[in-house]
């Protein structure tokens, strides 16, 4: 009988950030193609992943599975406790603290500056974006209200957020 996984809960999980930091990525070199306007719906769907999965980030578990080897070595992935597409569902299930230091960050960050509303407040409008660049054929799922730029700066906010406070997010992980 297999044994369970061994879990710890050390945030922000660094296998979820990196991929989030690919989709990142690739969302602005589809943005600077000189084709750009034609391939918002890619865009757009690189870039709430990376939003989505920079908020999973902090609000994950790494998981040392026992693989069939004599020397018993493991296998490392990550498993995000949010099952959320929703955004604001992903930030109403980070720890109180980590959604603190975020909110308190947001207030200061330059991009947003001039933003009229709060992080939860933005976060809310964008959910159902995962969705509609995907199914761009079915009925309400258009993309034209989607703020591109407004996106991946958020992406980018979420991105460098995590990064200025790596260290500080290690010191409070703890094992599951």
């Amino acid at each position: 009988m297999a044994k369970e996984p061994e879990l710890f809960g050390i945030i922000p999980d660094m296998l979820i950030v990196s991929a989030a930091d690919r989709y990142l990525q690739a969302a602005g070199v589809l943005r600077s193609n000189a084709a750009a306007t034609s391939l918002a719906f890619p865009i757009i769907n690189a870039a709430i992943i990376a939003v989505e999965l920079y908020l999973k980030s902090l609000n994950a578990t790494t998981v040392y599975s026992k693989i069939n080897d004599p020397d018993e070595f493991r296998q490392l992935h990550s498993r995000a406790m949010s099952r959320d597409h929703h955004l604001s569902g992903q930030y109403e299930d980070l720890d109180f603290d980590v959604r603190s230091k975020l909110s308190d960050a947001w207030l200061t960050a330059d991009d947003f500056r001039f933003e009229p509303r709060t992080l939860r407040v933005l976060l809310k409008e964008f959910d159902g974006v995962f969705q509609r660049p995907r199914y761009p054929f079915e009925e309400n799922n258009g993309v034209d209200d989607v703020n591109i730029g407004r996106l991946i700066n958020l992406a980018g906010f979420l991105k460098e957020f995590i990064y200025e406070h790596e260290e500080e997010f290690y010191a409070w992980s703890r094992p599951v």
